[in-house]
């Protein structure tokens, strides 16, 4: 997304999305009785300058990514909810991405996942 010279990724949807996605490669694999771990990596290119969820956010104001990529990797187990596991990973997106707070908003207090949580409209 775009907003004059500034270019923007919906911090609202992008942790959403991640989580969607290896949710629905994991029901193939519980489809098929082979469930096992899966090695997950997650890569944003092209990012330099770009901003994490623009102005939206309640909690500050982010940096634009300094560097061009970011990429970072994780195992997930079957057993386990994958929003709790992927916490480390969005964490680390928005740490890169400048957030203050130095976490993913997408959790309550109780660590559990809320895509939505903390962000207002405007």
């Amino acid at each position: 997304m775009n907003r004059g010279d500034e270019k923007l990724i919906d911090g609202r949807r992008l942790d959403a999305e991640i989580a969607l996605t290896i949710n629905s490669a994991r029901d193939i694999f519980d489809q098929t009785n082979t469930s096992k771990p899966l090695y997950i990596s997650v890569g944003l290119i092209g990012i330099e300058g770009a901003l994490l969820g623009g102005d939206i956010y309640s909690r500050g104001r982010p940096t634009p990514f300094s560097e061009d990529q970011y990429e970072d990797h994780i195992i997930v187990d079957p057993g386990e909810e994958t929003e709790i596991q992927l916490r480390s990973l969005f964490n680390g997106i928005w740490r890169e991405a400048g957030w203050s707070q130095r976490e993913s908003p997408h959790y309550d207090e109780n660590n559990e996942w809320d895509p939505l949580v903390y962000f207002v409209d405007h």
